[in-house]
């Protein structure tokens, strides 16, 4: 603790252990009293990624010829991880839905 909060500069490696702190700042009543008006909503305790065949997925712009594929993640209140995909180029879609069987 001891660090005060800054939401709009999160880096990608650090934003599960932000998520976990915050989380613990509400349930145990520490930290100051706007953390305790945070609502995390969409919260799971995994990182979400992708992986090509290439390597990791990332934004770095994409050159002309390669696909660009668009990967929303959604985690609603049940824990269920719903995700897209959609080959912008092409105008392909697939969707998956992962549900918790607890």
């Amino acid at each position: 603790m001891g660090k005060e909060l800054c939401m709009q500069s999160i880096f990608p490696d650090e934003d599960v252990d932000y998520g976990a702190a915050v989380q613990t700042a509400i349930l145990t009543g520490e930290g100051n009293g706007n953390v305790q008006e945070v609502l995390l909503l969409d919260v799971t305790p995994l990182r979400l990624e992708l992986e090509t065949a290439g390597g990791r997925c990332h934004d770095s712009g994409t050159p002309r010829g390669v696909p660009q594929i668009n990967v929303p993640f959604d985690v609603d209140a049940n824990g269920t991880l719903n995700v897209t995909a959609e080959d912008k180029t092409a105008g392909f879609k697939n969707k998956i839905t992962i549900a918790n069987d607890n």
